[in-house]
Protein backbone atom coordinates (compact mmCIF):
# COMPACT_ATOMS: atom_id res chain seq x y z
CA UNK A 1 0.00 0.00 0.00
CA UNK A 2 1.24 3.51 -0.57
CA UNK A 3 1.08 6.26 1.78
CA UNK A 4 -2.38 7.80 2.37
CA UNK A 5 -2.55 11.20 0.96
CA UNK A 6 -3.13 12.81 4.15
CA UNK A 7 -0.94 10.86 6.17
CA UNK A 8 -4.22 9.42 8.52
CA UNK A 9 -3.96 6.24 9.71
CA UNK A 10 -5.31 3.35 12.36
CA UNK A 11 -1.87 3.07 14.58
CA UNK A 12 1.23 4.10 14.28
CA UNK A 13 4.46 1.55 14.85
CA UNK A 14 7.81 3.65 15.45
CA UNK A 15 10.23 0.57 14.89
CA UNK A 16 10.67 -2.37 12.52
CA UNK A 17 11.92 -4.98 14.73
CA UNK A 18 10.60 -8.18 14.58
CA UNK A 19 8.06 -7.07 16.95
CA UNK A 20 7.10 -3.75 15.61
CA UNK A 21 6.85 -5.60 12.45
CA UNK A 22 4.70 -8.42 13.57
CA UNK A 23 2.33 -5.78 15.55
CA UNK A 24 2.31 -4.10 11.94
CA UNK A 25 1.62 -7.43 10.75
CA UNK A 26 -1.56 -8.16 13.51
CA UNK A 27 -2.91 -5.13 12.86
CA UNK A 28 -3.26 -4.83 9.38
CA UNK A 29 -4.62 -8.44 9.17
CA UNK A 30 -7.59 -7.34 11.59
CA UNK A 31 -8.48 -4.48 9.31
CA UNK A 32 -6.25 -1.64 11.23
CA UNK A 33 -5.18 1.47 9.02
CA UNK A 34 -0.82 0.83 9.96
CA UNK A 35 2.02 3.16 9.36
CA UNK A 36 5.54 1.13 10.27
CA UNK A 37 8.73 3.68 10.58
CA UNK A 38 12.14 2.64 10.72
CA UNK A 39 14.89 4.87 11.26
CA UNK A 40 17.31 2.50 10.06
CA UNK A 41 17.78 1.33 6.31
CA UNK A 42 16.84 -2.11 6.70
CA UNK A 43 14.01 -3.85 9.12
CA UNK A 44 15.27 -6.74 11.93
CA UNK A 45 16.59 -4.94 14.63
CA UNK A 46 18.94 -6.63 16.63
CA UNK A 47 17.84 -9.63 14.16
CA UNK A 48 18.49 -7.94 11.30
CA UNK A 49 20.53 -9.75 8.67
CA UNK A 50 23.24 -8.65 6.11
CA UNK A 51 24.29 -10.41 2.69
CA UNK A 52 27.07 -13.07 3.16
CA UNK A 53 28.29 -13.71 -0.61
CA UNK A 54 24.26 -14.81 -2.09
CA UNK A 55 22.88 -15.66 2.11
CA UNK A 56 21.80 -14.14 4.47
CA UNK A 57 23.15 -14.44 7.97
CA UNK A 58 22.15 -12.32 11.23
CA UNK A 59 24.51 -9.67 12.63
CA UNK A 60 24.33 -10.99 15.63
CA UNK A 61 24.25 -15.06 16.24
CA UNK A 62 20.67 -16.09 16.54
CA UNK A 63 19.02 -19.67 17.31
CA UNK A 64 16.08 -20.91 18.43
CA UNK A 65 15.18 -23.06 21.43
CA UNK A 66 13.01 -26.54 20.94
CA UNK A 67 10.73 -24.62 23.84
CA UNK A 68 10.34 -21.35 21.56
CA UNK A 69 6.31 -21.81 20.80
CA UNK A 70 5.68 -18.29 20.19
CA UNK A 71 8.36 -17.83 17.46
CA UNK A 72 8.05 -21.79 15.65
CA UNK A 73 4.14 -20.34 15.79
CA UNK A 74 4.96 -17.55 13.53
CA UNK A 75 7.31 -19.54 11.25
CA UNK A 76 4.94 -21.82 10.72
CA UNK A 77 2.39 -18.96 9.98
CA UNK A 78 4.22 -18.03 7.48
CA UNK A 79 4.95 -21.47 5.60
CA UNK A 80 8.39 -21.48 6.99
CA UNK A 81 8.22 -25.03 8.92
CA UNK A 82 10.15 -26.91 6.36
CA UNK A 83 13.45 -24.55 7.00
CA UNK A 84 13.57 -25.26 10.33
CA UNK A 85 16.94 -27.43 10.51
CA UNK A 86 17.05 -29.33 13.81
CA UNK A 87 20.59 -29.86 15.63
CA UNK A 88 22.39 -30.75 18.64
CA UNK A 89 24.16 -28.09 19.98
CA UNK A 90 27.87 -28.27 21.48
CA UNK A 91 28.89 -25.94 24.14
CA UNK A 92 32.15 -25.58 25.68
CA UNK A 93 33.64 -22.87 28.52
CA UNK A 94 37.51 -21.60 28.67
CA UNK A 95 38.47 -21.39 31.74
CA UNK A 96 42.13 -21.99 32.91
CA UNK A 97 43.67 -21.19 29.27
CA UNK A 98 41.76 -24.14 27.52
CA UNK A 99 38.29 -25.05 26.54
CA UNK A 100 36.39 -27.68 28.43
CA UNK A 101 33.39 -29.15 26.57
CA UNK A 102 30.14 -28.49 28.66
CA UNK A 103 27.51 -29.83 26.63
CA UNK A 104 25.83 -32.44 28.97
CA UNK A 105 25.99 -32.67 32.59
CA UNK A 106 28.14 -35.98 32.12
CA UNK A 107 30.75 -33.30 30.63
CA UNK A 108 30.54 -31.30 34.04
CA UNK A 109 32.20 -34.62 36.11
CA UNK A 110 35.36 -34.05 34.30
CA UNK A 111 35.58 -29.99 34.96
CA UNK A 112 39.01 -30.88 36.94
CA UNK A 113 39.08 -27.29 38.11
CA UNK A 114 36.59 -28.10 40.50
CA UNK A 115 36.68 -30.84 43.00
CA UNK A 116 34.28 -33.84 42.67
CA UNK A 117 32.06 -32.13 45.72
CA UNK A 118 31.75 -29.01 43.64
CA UNK A 119 30.96 -30.74 40.13
CA UNK A 120 28.51 -33.22 42.17
CA UNK A 121 27.21 -29.59 44.17
CA UNK A 122 27.11 -27.66 40.54
CA UNK A 123 24.71 -30.46 39.24
CA UNK A 124 22.59 -30.14 42.18
CA UNK A 125 21.91 -26.92 41.80
CA UNK A 126 21.19 -27.18 38.21
CA UNK A 127 18.55 -29.45 39.25
CA UNK A 128 17.32 -27.49 41.53
CA UNK A 129 16.87 -24.55 39.56
CA UNK A 130 15.19 -25.93 36.68
CA UNK A 131 12.23 -27.30 39.02
CA UNK A 132 11.84 -23.91 40.21
CA UNK A 133 8.16 -22.52 40.28
CA UNK A 134 8.35 -19.52 42.54
CA UNK A 135 10.38 -17.15 40.96
CA UNK A 136 8.82 -13.79 42.47
CA UNK A 137 10.66 -13.93 45.49
CA UNK A 138 14.19 -13.75 43.87
CA UNK A 139 13.49 -10.24 42.52
CA UNK A 140 14.89 -8.52 44.94
CA UNK A 141 17.83 -11.20 45.80
CA UNK A 142 21.48 -10.23 44.03
CA UNK A 143 22.39 -12.98 41.28
CA UNK A 144 26.11 -13.22 42.98
CA UNK A 145 24.85 -13.09 46.38
CA UNK A 146 22.64 -16.28 45.39
CA UNK A 147 25.16 -18.11 43.47
CA UNK A 148 27.36 -17.76 46.00
CA UNK A 149 24.94 -19.29 48.55
CA UNK A 150 23.65 -22.30 46.29
CA UNK A 151 26.78 -23.04 44.31
CA UNK A 152 29.37 -21.98 46.76
CA UNK A 153 32.31 -19.18 46.47
CA UNK A 154 35.13 -20.50 44.01
CA UNK A 155 32.10 -22.09 41.66
CA UNK A 156 30.85 -18.77 41.71
CA UNK A 157 33.83 -16.74 40.91
CA UNK A 158 35.74 -19.25 38.44
CA UNK A 159 32.36 -19.81 36.22
CA UNK A 160 29.98 -17.31 36.91
CA UNK A 161 31.37 -14.16 38.04
CA UNK A 162 33.38 -13.81 34.82
CA UNK A 163 30.12 -14.89 32.30
CA UNK A 164 28.06 -12.02 34.54
CA UNK A 165 30.85 -9.59 34.10
CA UNK A 166 31.01 -10.20 30.50
CA UNK A 167 27.26 -9.53 30.17
CA UNK A 168 26.91 -6.68 32.65
CA UNK A 169 30.05 -5.43 32.83
CA UNK A 170 30.98 -3.44 35.88
CA UNK A 171 26.69 -3.62 36.66
CA UNK A 172 27.05 -7.46 37.13
CA UNK A 173 26.64 -7.48 40.59
CA UNK A 174 23.35 -5.84 40.46
CA UNK A 175 21.82 -8.32 38.15
CA UNK A 176 18.78 -10.02 39.76
CA UNK A 177 18.78 -13.82 40.52
CA UNK A 178 15.17 -13.45 39.03
CA UNK A 179 16.76 -13.15 35.56
CA UNK A 180 19.55 -15.47 36.19
CA UNK A 181 17.41 -18.41 37.07
CA UNK A 182 15.24 -17.81 34.44
CA UNK A 183 18.40 -17.57 31.98
CA UNK A 184 19.24 -21.23 33.41
CA UNK A 185 16.34 -22.72 33.34
CA UNK A 186 15.73 -21.88 29.60
CA UNK A 187 18.87 -23.88 28.79
CA UNK A 188 17.77 -26.43 31.17
CA UNK A 189 14.53 -26.73 29.37
CA UNK A 190 15.66 -27.52 25.97
CA UNK A 191 17.39 -30.64 26.64
CA UNK A 192 15.01 -33.78 26.08
CA UNK A 193 16.54 -35.60 29.12
CA UNK A 194 18.25 -33.72 32.11
CA UNK A 195 21.59 -35.57 31.00
CA UNK A 196 21.08 -35.32 27.45
CA UNK A 197 22.54 -33.06 24.91
CA UNK A 198 20.55 -29.52 23.82
CA UNK A 199 19.19 -29.49 21.01
CA UNK A 200 18.66 -26.00 18.93
CA UNK A 201 16.40 -24.95 15.52
CA UNK A 202 17.68 -23.11 13.15
CA UNK A 203 15.73 -21.18 10.09
CA UNK A 204 17.15 -21.82 7.03
CA UNK A 205 18.16 -18.45 5.21
CA UNK A 206 17.77 -17.28 8.48
CA UNK A 207 15.41 -14.62 10.16
CA UNK A 208 15.79 -12.63 6.93
CA UNK A 209 13.73 -15.38 5.53
CA UNK A 210 10.64 -14.54 8.59
CA UNK A 211 11.33 -10.68 8.01
CA UNK A 212 10.90 -10.59 4.55
CA UNK A 213 7.80 -12.80 4.80
CA UNK A 214 6.24 -10.47 7.26
CA UNK A 215 7.07 -7.51 5.16
CA UNK A 216 5.37 -8.97 2.01
CA UNK A 217 2.19 -10.16 3.94
CA UNK A 218 1.94 -6.13 5.66
CA UNK A 219 2.13 -4.94 2.15
CA UNK A 220 -0.47 -7.61 1.03
CA UNK A 221 -2.76 -6.39 4.02
CA UNK A 222 -2.03 -2.77 3.36
CA UNK A 223 -0.27 -1.80 5.86
CA UNK A 224 3.29 0.78 4.81
CA UNK A 225 6.74 0.62 6.30
CA UNK A 226 8.51 4.12 5.74
CA UNK A 227 12.18 3.23 6.15
CA UNK A 228 15.51 6.22 6.62
CA UNK A 229 12.25 7.56 9.11
CA UNK A 230 13.08 8.76 12.71
CA UNK A 231 11.18 9.81 15.00
CA UNK A 232 11.39 13.01 16.76
CA UNK A 233 8.38 14.27 18.25
CA UNK A 234 5.10 12.79 19.83
CA UNK A 235 2.19 14.68 18.59
CA UNK A 236 -0.12 15.32 21.79
CA UNK A 237 -3.25 17.69 21.84
CA UNK A 238 -4.51 17.97 24.99
CA UNK A 239 -2.70 15.36 26.81
CA UNK A 240 -3.77 12.62 24.27
CA UNK A 241 -1.20 11.60 21.63
CA UNK A 242 -2.66 11.44 17.92
CA UNK A 243 0.43 11.57 15.84
CA UNK A 244 4.35 11.69 15.27
CA UNK A 245 6.33 13.86 13.64
CA UNK A 246 9.61 12.30 11.72
CA UNK A 247 12.60 13.17 9.72
CA UNK A 248 9.87 12.80 6.83
CA UNK A 249 6.80 14.06 7.73
CA UNK A 250 3.86 14.61 10.20
CA UNK A 251 1.57 11.22 10.05
CA UNK A 252 -1.25 11.17 12.60
CA UNK A 253 -3.31 8.19 14.13
CA UNK A 254 -5.43 7.64 17.38
CA UNK A 255 -2.65 5.03 18.20
CA UNK A 256 0.83 5.01 18.39
CA UNK A 257 3.37 2.33 19.31
CA UNK A 258 6.46 2.46 20.11
CA UNK A 259 8.61 -1.29 20.24
CA UNK A 260 12.15 0.94 21.01
CA UNK A 261 14.77 0.98 23.92
CA UNK A 262 14.10 2.79 26.81
CA UNK A 263 16.56 5.01 27.15
CA UNK A 264 15.44 6.20 23.22
CA UNK A 265 12.09 6.18 24.50
CA UNK A 266 12.98 8.37 27.52
CA UNK A 267 14.47 11.00 25.39
CA UNK A 268 11.60 11.22 22.79
CA UNK A 269 9.38 11.10 25.31
CA UNK A 270 11.09 14.53 27.44
CA UNK A 271 11.22 16.47 23.88
CA UNK A 272 7.65 16.07 23.12
CA UNK A 273 5.99 17.00 26.18
CA UNK A 274 8.61 20.05 26.80
CA UNK A 275 7.35 20.88 22.87
CA UNK A 276 3.69 20.37 23.59
CA UNK A 277 3.48 21.89 27.38
CA UNK A 278 2.41 18.74 29.01
CA UNK A 279 3.60 18.70 32.70
CA UNK A 280 2.60 16.71 36.17
CA UNK A 281 3.79 14.93 39.02
CA UNK A 282 2.59 11.46 37.77
CA UNK A 283 4.37 11.95 34.22
CA UNK A 284 7.75 13.28 36.52
CA UNK A 285 7.49 9.80 38.52
CA UNK A 286 7.14 7.85 35.61
CA UNK A 287 9.85 9.05 33.63
CA UNK A 288 12.14 9.05 36.78
CA UNK A 289 11.28 5.23 36.98
CA UNK A 290 11.97 4.60 33.50
CA UNK A 291 15.55 6.50 33.81
CA UNK A 292 16.24 3.81 36.32
CA UNK A 293 16.75 0.99 33.92
CA UNK A 294 20.41 0.91 32.19
CA UNK A 295 21.36 -1.23 29.28
CA UNK A 296 24.52 -2.63 27.78
CA UNK A 297 25.78 -1.90 23.85
CA UNK A 298 27.01 -4.88 21.95
CA UNK A 299 29.71 -5.33 19.64
CA UNK A 300 29.21 -8.25 17.28
CA UNK A 301 32.11 -9.15 14.65
CA UNK A 302 31.32 -12.02 11.76
CA UNK A 303 34.43 -13.78 10.97
CA UNK A 304 34.33 -16.15 7.38
CA UNK A 305 36.80 -18.21 7.21
CA UNK A 306 38.25 -21.07 5.25
CA UNK A 307 38.70 -23.99 7.97
CA UNK A 308 36.71 -24.87 10.93
CA UNK A 309 37.96 -22.44 13.74
CA UNK A 310 36.37 -24.36 17.09
CA UNK A 311 35.41 -27.60 17.82
CA UNK A 312 32.33 -26.28 19.59
CA UNK A 313 29.29 -24.09 18.51
CA UNK A 314 29.14 -22.07 21.19
CA UNK A 315 32.11 -21.09 24.07
CA UNK A 316 31.48 -18.87 26.50
CA UNK A 317 34.77 -16.99 28.21
CA UNK A 318 35.35 -17.08 31.89
CA UNK A 319 38.46 -14.95 31.69
CA UNK A 320 38.26 -11.17 32.53
CA UNK A 321 41.40 -10.49 30.49
CA UNK A 322 40.18 -11.72 27.08
CA UNK A 323 37.80 -8.32 25.12
CA UNK A 324 35.29 -10.89 24.10
CA UNK A 325 32.54 -13.13 26.16
CA UNK A 326 31.33 -15.34 23.65
CA UNK A 327 32.57 -17.47 20.33
CA UNK A 328 29.97 -19.01 17.97
CA UNK A 329 30.70 -20.83 14.84
CA UNK A 330 27.36 -21.11 13.08
CA UNK A 331 28.60 -23.83 11.32
CA UNK A 332 29.09 -26.39 13.83
CA UNK A 333 25.24 -26.11 14.34
CA UNK A 334 24.39 -25.61 10.60
CA UNK A 335 26.72 -27.41 8.07
CA UNK A 336 29.39 -25.20 6.08
CA UNK A 337 27.47 -26.14 2.59
CA UNK A 338 24.82 -23.59 3.43
CA UNK A 339 27.75 -21.08 3.16
CA UNK A 340 29.56 -22.35 0.32
CA UNK A 341 32.13 -24.85 2.53
CA UNK A 342 32.60 -21.84 4.16
CA UNK A 343 32.62 -21.59 8.04
CA UNK A 344 30.68 -18.77 9.80
CA UNK A 345 32.22 -17.82 13.83
CA UNK A 346 30.78 -14.86 15.84
CA UNK A 347 32.63 -12.64 17.79
CA UNK A 348 30.54 -11.08 20.81
CA UNK A 349 30.57 -8.53 23.39
CA UNK A 350 28.10 -6.42 25.51
CA UNK A 351 30.16 -3.69 26.66
CA UNK A 352 28.66 0.31 27.04
CA UNK A 353 29.35 3.24 24.31
CA UNK A 354 32.60 4.62 25.85
CA UNK A 355 34.16 1.19 25.65
CA UNK A 356 37.42 0.40 23.50
CA UNK A 357 35.73 -1.95 21.32
CA UNK A 358 32.72 0.25 21.02
CA UNK A 359 34.41 3.10 19.29
CA UNK A 360 37.46 1.11 17.48
CA UNK A 361 37.22 1.68 13.98
CA UNK A 362 36.03 -1.58 11.92
CA UNK A 363 39.58 -1.97 10.24
CA UNK A 364 41.29 -2.06 13.33
CA UNK A 365 39.19 -4.11 15.25
CA UNK A 366 40.72 -7.83 13.82
CA UNK A 367 43.83 -7.13 15.00
CA UNK A 368 42.90 -6.19 18.10
CA UNK A 369 41.53 -9.03 19.07
CA UNK A 370 43.55 -11.49 17.23
CA UNK A 371 46.54 -12.32 19.89
CA UNK A 372 43.11 -13.15 22.40
CA UNK A 373 41.47 -15.36 19.59
CA UNK A 374 44.69 -17.21 19.19
CA UNK A 375 45.00 -17.90 23.47
CA UNK A 376 41.57 -19.19 22.74
CA UNK A 377 41.66 -21.18 19.17
CA UNK A 378 45.48 -21.81 18.89
CA UNK A 379 44.68 -23.34 15.08
CA UNK A 380 43.52 -20.01 13.66
CA UNK A 381 45.62 -18.23 10.97
CA UNK A 382 45.55 -15.30 9.82
CA UNK A 383 45.38 -16.95 5.84
CA UNK A 384 42.32 -18.78 7.01
CA UNK A 385 40.35 -15.46 7.33
CA UNK A 386 38.75 -14.81 4.04
CA UNK A 387 36.49 -11.43 5.35
CA UNK A 388 35.03 -10.01 8.40
CA UNK A 389 32.17 -7.62 9.40
CA UNK A 390 31.71 -5.32 12.40
CA UNK A 391 28.19 -4.66 14.36
CA UNK A 392 27.09 -2.37 16.79
CA UNK A 393 24.37 -1.41 18.70
CA UNK A 394 23.96 0.94 21.35
CA UNK A 395 21.20 -0.21 23.43
CA UNK A 396 20.83 -4.47 22.55
CA UNK A 397 19.85 -5.50 26.72
CA UNK A 398 18.87 -3.97 29.37
CA UNK A 399 20.30 -4.15 33.02
CA UNK A 400 18.16 -6.58 34.79
CA UNK A 401 18.92 -5.26 38.21
CA UNK A 402 17.56 -6.93 41.77
CA UNK A 403 14.24 -4.61 42.25
CA UNK A 404 13.63 -4.57 38.41
CA UNK A 405 9.81 -5.68 38.71
CA UNK A 406 9.36 -2.12 40.28
CA UNK A 407 10.74 -0.06 37.25
CA UNK A 408 9.64 -2.91 34.38
CA UNK A 409 7.25 -0.29 32.65
CA UNK A 410 3.76 -1.62 31.23
CA UNK A 411 2.55 -0.83 27.69
CA UNK A 412 0.38 1.88 28.66
CA UNK A 413 2.33 5.21 29.25
CA UNK A 414 0.94 8.73 31.41
CA UNK A 415 -0.16 9.83 27.29
CA UNK A 416 -3.61 8.62 26.27
CA UNK A 417 -3.14 6.56 22.90
CA UNK A 418 0.71 6.06 23.56
CA UNK A 419 2.20 3.02 24.43
CA UNK A 420 5.34 1.27 24.62
CA UNK A 421 6.92 -2.35 24.12
CA UNK A 422 10.39 -3.50 24.39
CA UNK A 423 12.42 -6.47 25.58
CA UNK A 424 12.70 -4.45 28.80
CA UNK A 425 8.84 -5.93 29.71
CA UNK A 426 9.96 -9.49 29.15
CA UNK A 427 11.65 -9.65 32.75
CA UNK A 428 12.01 -11.74 34.97
CA UNK A 429 12.25 -13.77 31.19
CA UNK A 430 15.61 -14.06 29.60
CA UNK A 431 15.74 -11.86 26.46
CA UNK A 432 15.33 -13.77 23.65
CA UNK A 433 13.16 -13.34 20.09
CA UNK A 434 10.40 -16.16 21.02
CA UNK A 435 9.29 -13.73 24.39
CA UNK A 436 9.14 -10.60 21.55
CA UNK A 437 6.93 -12.35 19.67
CA UNK A 438 4.83 -12.91 23.01
CA UNK A 439 5.16 -9.51 23.63
CA UNK A 440 3.99 -8.47 20.13
CA UNK A 441 1.12 -10.69 20.74
CA UNK A 442 0.19 -9.40 24.64
CA UNK A 443 -0.04 -5.79 23.24
CA UNK A 444 -2.33 -6.66 20.31
CA UNK A 445 -4.50 -8.07 23.04
CA UNK A 446 -4.88 -5.44 24.87
CA UNK A 447 -6.01 -3.08 21.66
CA UNK A 448 -7.81 -5.54 20.21
CA UNK A 449 -8.86 -7.43 22.82
CA UNK A 450 -7.76 -10.67 20.74
CA UNK A 451 -5.01 -13.19 20.37
CA UNK A 452 -3.16 -13.82 17.21
CA UNK A 453 -1.30 -16.51 18.01
CA UNK A 454 -2.75 -19.70 18.94
CA UNK A 455 -0.51 -20.71 21.84
CA UNK A 456 -0.28 -18.36 25.27
CA UNK A 457 0.87 -19.15 28.45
Amino acid sequence: MARTEDNNYDVIVVGAGIGGLLLTYFLCKSGYKVLCIEKESVAGGLARCFRLGNKYLEVYYHHIFTTDIYIQNIINHFGLGKYLISSPSSMGIFANNRIYPFSSPWDLFFFKPLSLFERLNFGMQIMRISRNKENNRLDSLNAMDWLINGFGLKTTKLLWEPLLKSKFGAQFDEVSASWLLERIKKRSESRKRYMSREVLFYLKGGMQNLIENIIQSINQEGGYISLNDRLQYFIIQKDVCCGVESSKDKYFAPIVILTIPVPEFIDIFKKSISKFNISSSYIVEYIGRLEKIKYQSIVGIVIKSKEQLLDYYWVNIADENIPFSVLVEQTNLIPAEEYEGRHICYIGQYTNPGDKLFQMEDEYIFNYIYPYLLKVMPKIEKSYILEYSVFRDKYATPVYSSGFSEVKPGFNTPIEGLFIVNNAQIYPKSRNIDLTVWLADRLFNLITNKHFLMTNK
